[in-house]
């Protein structure tokens, strides 16, 4: 799998700003905006602020706190009438305001490396895994990835549920989607974990996810990567 995503800055966005009539389509799909009714975290509220941006009266990394709301869940995107895809536009300032910033840029990366960062999850998920109780084994399976947010409490709960519907529970051994990568514009990171998880799951049709900001990363990796696999990304009823 390649890296398919592709990275623009800003200015190249210009045309798109333009193309934002204001309609307020974004506002009754956006659960940062239902949560929050703040029209600075809306699509058309940060295109507004981005074309400031442009016109240098706004700088970018006051921008760039406003997409830390973003769940990356692409519905404004699918309601758009001109099909403007915010989630890659604040993939893209992210970016941009780490490559403005040398020495932020290498602290992150060198704390986000596998080295430090990943070394801690790896931990994190054998000591979480301790307490993880095994799943009967049954022909019919179901797979789940539980991200860093799911607690065992809720991750035995439901290997008990499946295991009484006779199902056996198969949890994919890693414990980040990414979105720290991402939010933190730390895309070449961000692309080698969605490379590692899309090999994790390559043999199985069909994945479960208890987070929802799991589910939204994952459906992110189609864009980012050459795959064009029909898989099925499921959201677990709480």
């Amino acid at each position: 799998m390649e890296n398919n995503f592709q990275i623009k800055k800003t200015e190249d966005y210009k045309e798109v700003f333009h193309r934002c009539s204001k309609c307020g389509l974004c506002q009754k799909e956006c659960p940062v905006f239902i949560k929050t009714k703040n029209e600075k975290y809306l699509a058309r509220g940060i295109i507004i602020m981005l074309r400031s941006v442009l016109d240098k009266k706004l700088k970018l990394k006051s921008v760039s706190k406003l997409t830390d709301n973003c769940i990356a869940c692409t519905k404004c995107k699918n309601i758009c009438p001109s099909e403007i895809n915010m989630s890659e536009i604040s993939i893209c300032i992210k970016k941009e305001c780490l490559d403005n910033a040398p020495i932020k840029k290498f602290f992150i990366c060198f704390l986000q490396s596998d080295f430090v960062l990943g070394n801690l999850l790896k931990i994190a998920n054998l000591i979480r895994n301790m307490f993880i109780k095994k799943s009967k084994k049954f022909d019919k399976k179901v797979v789940f990835f539980a991200g860093c947010k799911t607690p065992v409490s809720k991750i035995n709960k439901l290997t008990k549920k499946y295991n009484s519907e006779n199902t056996e529970v198969i949890y994919v051994n890693s414990i980040c989607c990414g979105l720290p990568y991402l939010k933190s514009g730390n895309i070449n990171q961000f692309v080698k974990t969605a490379k590692q998880n899309m090999n994790k799951i390559k043999d199985f049709d069909k994945i479960h996810f208890t987070c929802e900001k799991c589910l939204n990363v994952f459906n992110l990796y189609r864009e980012f990567l050459s795959d064009n696999s029909s898989k099925e990304f499921i959201l677990e009823d709480s």
